[in-house]
C-alpha cells in the first residue's frame, strides 16, 4: 500500500504543478515526468479522488474498521 499511496501523491502534485515547479515538489525530474505521463489518465478531479479514498482507507484501518490489506485490494479493483 505505500508504493500505492506515493504514486497516487506523486501524480497529485504532479498534475498541479509545472515542469518548472519540480524542484519545489521535492521530487527529482525522473520521477516527476513519470508522474505527469501517469496523470494523464486522470482528471485531476479523478487524482484527488483517489488521494481522498486511499487516505480514507488507511485511516479506517488504522481505527480498527477492517483490514488494510483487504482494503487496498478492495480499492485497487474498484478502479
Amino acid at each position: 500500500h505505500g508504493i500505492l499511496i506515493s504514486n497516487i501523491k506523486n501524480m497529485l502534485m504532479a498534475s498541479t504543478n509545472t515542469s518548472a515547479d519540480c524542484a519545489r515538489t521535492g521530487m527529482k525530474p525522473f520521477v516527476f515526468s513519470k508522474a505527469r505521463a501517469s496523470a494523464k489518465n486522470f482528471s485531476k478531479e479523478e487524482i484527488h479522488a483517489l488521494s481522498a479514498g486511499i487516505v480514507s482507507l488507511y485511516h479506517h484501518a488504522h481505527d480498527g474498521y477492517g483490514d488494510l490489506e483487504t482494503a487496498t485490494e478492495q480499492f485497487i479493483l474498484s478502479l
